[in-house]
């Protein structure tokens, strides 16, 4: 009887060792459906609201890149304002090199205009435009800015009016 007895339970804890293996693979081969759809999920809404953002970051870094560039050429309007108490009608009028001097990664060229317009070619993006004011007697000019193409929130805070 003793030699059944321990048939029996040598099978028993045979079959409950390799029951418990065999949930112990389970666990190790990977992620159940309802896991991975839930994993799925969560990147999802995590892009849905971290695109835009990114987005709305990426055109304002090609703008910057225009304020940067456009430095030297409002420069040159001051100045000529400042000097001939007048706008230039043109880049060759305001001392101002030609358009492909002022050539960035998302910036294709700046250009002086009539009346000291200064017009900003985006690489596919649109325009900038910079528009002085000559209201103040103390021959200084105050710019203002904009773009007929670009989003609005797309612009730095100075040009959002």
């Amino acid at each position: 009887m003793t030699d059944s007895n321990a048939g029996v339970v040598f099978s028993r804890t045979r079959h409950a060792r390799l029951r418990q293996q065999s949930q112990q693979y389970r666990r190790a081969t990977g992620l159940t459906l309802i896991e991975l759809l839930t994993v799925i999920f969560v990147i999802g809404i995590l892009l849905v609201i971290a695109l835009p953002t990114f987005m709305n970051y990426l055109s304002r870094a090609k703008t910057s890149e225009a304020f940067s560039l456009v430095a030297p050429v409002r420069r040159a309007v001051d100045e000529y304002w400042a000097i001939n108490g007048g706008l230039p009608d043109s880049s060759t009028q305001a001392a101002v090199g030609p358009q492909t001097d002022y050539v960035g990664k998302y910036v294709r060229g700046i250009e002086v205009l009539k009346d000291g317009v200064i017009q900003i070619e985006m690489s596919g993006f649109g325009h900038i435009v910079f528009t002085p004011d000559t209201g103040d007697a103390d021959h200084i000019l105050i710019w203002s800015c904009s773009s007929p193409d670009i989003a609005p929130q797309h612009l730095p805070a100075e040009c959002r009016q």
